[in-house]
């Protein structure tokens, strides 16, 4: 890695690894302290999980409020405590045999697929990584403890019916394509898709298509991140912080401006006032601010002024 930078990497996470373990592992490949996730993806969810390391890390908190693309994989028949697979089933369980039913009526399926773009709200489910008191939610439910959670505001932009077919067991499986507000959870739609076709359901399979403008498409899974660590900047793996910040204002930087950013100072300019500007020199990120009153002003520095001597 000669990026003195750090950037970012789109990894594939597989299932059964928590995010929290995908950047513990990723720490030891870079032998670096400083790496992060943006957003939690669910131990049984695959896809994309953006990685910063390095000062890119100072960008993350930029990203954790991006929407999100999901296909996930919606099992009728029965509920479960986590609303995923993960959790146990909830009674009644429905008869195989009702079930099949579902699979001749694929026009009200997909009525009530579409109908989800309709929620505003929802209630975080107990078994989640937000935190009361210190203590994420999934410990208490783990000891039966229900904890009040407040309704949180949501967008659902995109909910569209994919196919419709029937797993091993028998029970049917809808197939649906989700672009969602970053907080929204997804198997608690898939909870509520079972409740209004009255016959229990649960996410089955979850896998995440992109975070803002990162999909799978420079995605690499642990395995090939692994055998590929040698030659990262070669192949162009790793993603410039400066893509984090494309759509702000750009304004580019004269030697002697990009110096005092890396330092931390303002300077003086004539341009417009903006509250989102991204100060490139040489189509490298040097620092994000905002202009206002002919001053540009620091809100993060991604080099070190010793970076910019060299």
């Amino acid at each position: 890695m000669n990026d003195p930078d750090g950037g970012i990497l789109i990894i594939d996470k597989q299932a059964g690894m928590t995010s929290a373990g995908v950047v513990s592992r990723i720490r030891r490949l870079l032998n670096m302290k400083r790496v992060g996730h943006t957003g939690t993806l669910d131990p049984f969810a695959t896809g994309v999980l953006p990685i910063c390391f390095g000062r890119a890390t100072r960008a993350s908190a930029y990203m954790l409020h991006w929407d999100k693309r999901y296909h996930v994989g919606i099992r009728l028949g029965y509920a479960t405590t986590t609303m995923d697979i993960e959790g146990e089933a909830i009674l009644p369980i429905a008869d195989v045999g009702e079930c099949r039913k579902w699979l001749e009526d694929e026009s009200r399926i997909r009525q009530e697929v579409e109908r989800l773009v309709e929620e505003k709200e929802q209630r975080p489910p107990m078994y989640s990584a937000i935190k009361h008191r210190g203590k994420p939610l999934y410990e208490y439910a783990r000891q039966g403890i229900e904890i009040e959670r407040p309704m949180r505001s949501i967008r659902v932009y995109e909910s569209v019916f994919k196919n419709l077919w029937e797993d091993e067991q028998g029970y049917p499986i809808v197939s649906v394509e989700l672009m969602v507000s970053a907080g929204t959870y997804i198997r608690s739609l898939a909870d509520l898709l079972g409740q209004r076709l009255g016959c229990g359901a649960h996410a089955a399979a979850l896998r995440r298509l992109s975070v803002g403008h990162f999909d799978l498409q420079k995605a690499l899974t642990l395995d090939e991140l692994e055998s590929k660590i040698d030659t990262l900047d070669a192949h162009d793996w790793v993603i410039p912080v400066a893509d984090v910040f494309t759509h702000w204002d750009q304004y580019p930087l004269t030697e002697e401006e990009a110096v005092r950013l890396s330092n931390g100072q303002s300077f003086s300019c004539e341009c417009v006032d903006s509250p989102e500007v991204a100060f490139i020199h040489k189509g490298r990120l040097i620092a994000i601010g905002e202009i206002s009153g002919g001053l540009c002003r620091t809100k993060r520095v991604f080099v070190s002024a010793e970076s910019m001597r060299r």
